[in-house]
């Protein structure tokens, strides 16, 4: 078993459900659940705050990394902390004796800090996993399978749609065309509009893999609702990711029945996904990782690699 604690005791780490939720949607119930591991407790700078979140999940709260380490012999960590913070978090639980980091998306700011992490965690022989959840999903896995083998021909482009901050929100969807594709050119930033912090402006881009696929990257002002949707066409078909990712509908090619020599696009299949699984297939995958029986779904080189992205779009880094 594995002894496990939680830094940063807001809703990622704690608050998003309970233990009697049907849903598992907090890092505190994954780890919770997972027989392997054991929950020692939370660190947050607000004292109240950690100490209320282990009233909840068990263990004991604690203000500082340095405080838990004279209590606790931990295995690993869960950084859950707000997004400016993960570097600083970083560095401190690296230089204790751990084997294991669970780290929140993004996984730094700035390309120099992402940088300086791959370093630390390569020197220290630590193993991170980051969270980026859709890596986690059966579904996504074997469409990037499926994609990769070329069950639904050349790609050929897309579109996506996105909000709160490109940094943020939208490096789910690189992400995702990472997983897929590989690393894009970006071909040109179009706009930028401020719905979520002045800090990650949420920017519209035109991306493109070779000289003949392109993906229109969307910016939508979150504010007036939230939406997380692709739109991936290939030569053989189409791929309609929905529901912020809980859908995706399939379609292939056929000839029009109206027309001659027109093909149109048919839906062959629709996949509800389930959301709530991300979280415990992540606990499930560090345990495999730990136990060498498997590879982490999403490295600490693959959100250096979304940030690398992001910043090219933001800023030309």
């Amino acid at each position: 078993m594995y002894s496990i604690a939680i830094i940063g005791a807001g809703n990622m780490g704690a608050f998003y459900d309970s233990p009697q939720s049907p849903y598992i949607l907090s890092h505190a119930h994954a780890f919770c659940a997972h027989p392997e591991f054991n929950l020692v407790g939370f660190v947050d700078s607000n004292g109240a705050q950690a100490q209320k979140a282990a009233g909840i999940w068990g263990g004991r709260g604690y203000e500082s990394v340095e405080e838990l380490f004279k209590v606790e012999q931990v295995d690993g960590m869960v950084i859950a902390v707000a997004d400016g913070g993960h570097f600083d978090v970083f560095k401190t639980v690296t230089s204790f004796p751990i084997r294991f980091i669970c780290l929140e998306k993004p996984i730094a700011l700035k390309i120099d800090q992402a940088r300086s992490m791959v370093e630390l965690a390569e020197q220290k022989q630590i193993t991170v996993l980051v969270n980026y959840s859709r890596r986690y999903l059966t579904d996504y896995v074997r469409l990037k399978e499926n994609i990769q083998a070329g069950v639904h021909g050349r790609f050929l482009g897309g579109t996506g749609l996105y909000g709160k901050g490109l940094i943020h929100n939208g490096s789910h969807m690189l992400d995702l065309l990472l997983y897929f594709f590989g690393i894009p050119e970006v071909d040109s930033k179009r706009h930028a509009l401020i719905d979520f912090s002045s800090q990650d402006p949420t920017w519209s881009a035109l991306l493109r893999w070779g000289e003949e696929a392109y993906f229109n990257l969307m910016g939508m002002d979150s504010r007036e609702f939230t939406i997380f949707e692709i739109d991936l066409l290939f030569s053989r078909g189409r791929v309609h990711i929905q529901n912020s990712g809980g859908r995706i509908d399939i379609y292939g090619v056929e000839e029009s029945s109206l027309y001659s020599g027109y093909k149109n696009l048919a839906k062959t299949q629709e996949l509800q996904v389930d959301l709530a699984q991300s979280l415990p297939s992540l606990a499930n995958n560090l345990y495999d990782t730990l136990q060498n029986k498997s590879q982490p779904r999403c490295t600490l080189e693959d959100g250096f690699r979304v940030l690398s992205l992001c910043l090219s779009i933001r800023e030309g880094e």
